[in-house]
């Protein structure tokens, strides 16, 4: 499955069998970005998509739970405190290569084009 990112190229869903590995694996934080390793865990638990309608299911249940809100308001807050350019040729390459990768985007998906979290 080919996915549109506003104003790039088309991306390749993880889980299309290019190779990546899964959303459900571990993460290998040797495999992240230095500045991106302190958030490890929070896109272990907010980047397993393996669909859109799971992460519509994350969207719901941040939505619905203050405790998740307030905490991914904090991360948002944590993560603003980072220089993009540490980051950013890492997280454009390809999603199928990377389940690494692919939780950070769909994270990051998540975080800024369903939730806003920005405007909150």
């Amino acid at each position: 499955m080919a996915l549109q990112t506003a104003g790039g190229p088309t991306r390749h869903h993880p889980l299309s069998g290019r190779g990546g590995g899964s959303v459900s694996q571990s993460m290998d934080p040797a495999k992240l970005p230095e500045s991106l390793r302190p958030f490890l865990a929070l896109y272990e638990k907010w980047g397993a998509v393996g669909s859109d309608t799971a992460r519509y299911d994350l969207f719901d249940r941040a939505l619905a739970d203050p405790a998740e809100l307030a905490e991914l308001k904090a991360w948002h807050a944590r993560l603003s405190k980072v220089d993009p350019a540490t980051y950013e040729e890492w997280l454009g390459g390809p999603l199928g290569e990377s389940h690494e990768r692919a939780k950070v985007y769909f994270t990051d998906m998540l975080m800024y084009f369903e939730l806003e979290i920005h405007k909150r």
